[in-house]
């Protein structure tokens, strides 16, 4: 019998985590954190008892977050994951500390445990097959992010397939999710988009470079906030390839070291666009050169992605009432935080101020997640007999959609559920 526990990512997105067990095999999927604005992080439910090992997807906090905590109880636990996840994931997470110095909110783990992270980490790529006790694993590549993975497990005679975050198209940056997987049994997948379809890709570029191009031809700053792990590189070569503006291309924030590592990895789908692409960048690296471009028209990419925080505060402060600039918003919006705020109000607040930009704001949709129809078309393909629908706020919704129209069974798994199958 095999047994899945839900720790988070349950009718939410982010704290992602699932624990298999099976015989005298623990396995954990994931293990992450959920972000909240102005308040501590969420953690995920803990294990109730040692972890053979942890299979991670990518490095982002909802995913890869709260792993470093389980080295209290689990001191020499491996993670698996890529190399380039490793990279990113110790980087956000060493941030994360600092973050919480910085606001004086309680973190259950330090420097100590990150450095145990990086020593019992061991390094995977898709298509790697490998065993943990009485459970077979093969990894997959999912297409969120450079570097993310899906797992395929095999637990006696059971398929069961863990997404993690994926994407089904192409993006600039890095080729779908590998769709020569085989067929399975159990499917736990990510549904944050599973009501929604994304606007074509290439019509979203095309409207990020005319704005882009407006902007410049105006003599203002084109402002693009975006997470600091590949999402401004996709705003990046989009721009590059699309836009034919002469303004001058910088970016900034924890962007240019996550770039840095993604260059060094050379993970992405062409590595010779991404190349072409960064040699038009230039790295804000002070405080003195912020208020130097800010001079000329130019274009800034910078974090953070929900305006909580980086430098993109800075620069909307200095550009808020400039009606020839514009930002540009690349991601999604977490209820509660600046972004959020100030697309359904207007407003912003910085530093206790107040503001009501009048510079020209955008969506830009360069989502790194599937969306409904290849959803849909990525569950028939696999013909799952069960489907976990997580990491979304429309799971039961969707869970029962499934039931009654696709001949599978949809669960909405419950935050701290075990699920025997």
């Amino acid at each position: 019998m095999v047994e899945l526990s839900f720790l988070g990512a349950c009718r939410e997105v982010g704290r992602a985590g699932v624990l298999i067990e099976y015989k005298n095999t623990r396995l954990l999927l994931d293990y992450g954190i959920k972000i909240r604005p102005h308040q501590p992080p969420e953690m995920p439910v803990k294990p109730d008892s040692k972890i053979d090992a942890v299979l991670l997807t990518h490095c982002h906090l909802d995913h890869s977050g709260a792993i470093p905590s389980l080295y209290h109880s689990n001191p020499g636990l491996k993670v698996y994951g890529t190399p380039l996840t490793r990279d990113l994931s110790e980087l956000l997470l060493y941030d994360s500390i600092k973050v919480a110095k910085m606001e004086n909110y309680p973190i259950e783990f330090g420097e100590r445990e990150v450095e145990m992270f990086h020593k019992n980490y061991r390094s995977i790529t898709p298509g790697s097959k490998f065993k943990i006790g009485d459970i077979k694993v093969r990894a997959f590549h999912a297409g969120h992010i450079p570097g993310s993975l899906s797992y395929l497990l095999e637990v006696g005679k059971r398929r069961i397939l863990y997404t993690g975050d994926y994407k089904y198209i192409d993006t600039q940056l890095v080729e779908g999710v590998d769709l020569d997987m085989p067929k399975v049994d159990i499917l736990i997948t990510e549904s944050t988009y599973s009501t929604r379809e994304h606007p074509p890709r290439p019509h979203e570029e095309k409207r990020l470079a005319q704005i882009v191009a407006e902007t410049c031809k105006a003599g203002g700053t084109a402002l693009i906030a975006g997470f600091a792990v590949a999402r401004l590189n996709e705003a990046m070569i989009a721009i590059f390839r699309k836009s034919k503006t002469k303004c001058r291309l910088y970016l900034d924030g924890m962007a240019r070291t996550a770039t840095d590592i993604i260059r060094k990895h050379g993970t992405v789908r062409d590595k010779l666009l991404f190349e072409a692409a960064l040699n038009t960048v230039n790295y804000v690296t002070s405080q003195k050169m912020r208020k130097k471009i800010l001079k000329k028209p130019s274009i800034i990419l910078t974090t953070s992605g929900m305006l909580e925080g980086g430098p993109v505060l800075f620069y909307l402060s200095k550009l808020y009432d400039s009606e020839n600039s514009s930002l540009l918003i690349t991601g999604f919006q977490v209820e509660g935080s600046r972004g959020d705020r100030l697309l359904k109000t207007g407003e912003i607040v910085i530093e206790d101020a107040v503001y009501k930009p009048s510079l020209r704001i955008e969506r830009i949709n360069l989502s790194a997640h599937v969306d409904r129809p290849r959803l849909l078309n990525f569950i028939k393909a696999l013909s799952p007999r069960t489907v976990f629908c997580m990491h979304g706020e429309e799971t039961n919704k969707f869970a029962k959609e499934l039931s009654e129209t696709m001949g599978v069974e949809g669960v909405e798994p419950r935050l701290g559920v075990s699920y025997k199958i």
